[in-house]
């Protein structure tokens, strides 16, 4: 009996695989009931992966974000000094160039707030790396400008420095000449 029953049982999965050999559709493949998948475990995983490449991500985009603040925060020091040396220069002298003069205040203000924001970046990449590698992550957020901005606002501020450079020569050097006049 044992002997016959398997047989019965050998030939009806031979039945089942031609049948779904040749369907794509596994409906009417065997009459057994198929085990529900565990909606929790694969819930669970999916979940994680997600998360993972989430933080893979921030890690990423953090990590690009960091080093363009780095590699702006030299320049942008460089600038704010230079520009804060000559506006004080500047400030009060008579026969400077005023329209020079206004553009370097308002460039002074744009690329000190930029510096700012360069240096809370790198700051908070620093305090990321302090972190475990499955903490979340603090997400930086993108810097106002990319490298062309910073590219054209330092030419501009190049420039505007050099019309209140030849301003000031120009105005210390009409004293003298009346001076000497005399």
């Amino acid at each position: 009996m044992f002997e016959s029953v398997e047989e019965k049982l050998l030939e009806q999965e031979k039945e089942a695989r031609k049948r779904r050999v040749g369907k794509k559709n596994k409906e009417d493949d065997l009459d057994v009931p198929e085990a529900a998948p565990a909606c929790g475990k694969d819930q669970d995983k999916g979940k994680e992966k997600k998360e993972l490449q989430e933080l893979r991500q921030r890690t990423t985009h953090n990590a690009k974000v960091a080093s363009s603040a780095a590699k702006a925060m030299g320049p942008l020091a460089t600038a704010e000094t230079s520009l804060s040396k000559l506006l004080a220069k500047a400030d009060g002298k008579d026969g400077v160039d005023t329209a020079a003069v206004a553009l370097c205040k308002e460039k002074l203000t744009t690329i000190t707030a930029w510096g700012q924001q360069c240096r809370a970046a790198v700051n908070a990449q620093e305090r990321n790396k302090g972190q475990a590698a499955q903490e979340a992550q603090e997400h930086l957020e993108d810097l106002p400008f990319d490298p062309s901005d910073l590219r054209a606002t330092l030419k501009q501020i190049t420039e505007g420095q050099k019309a209140v450079k030849a301003s000031l020569l120009k105005a210390a050097a009409a004293p003298k000449k009346r001076a000497v006049g005399d």
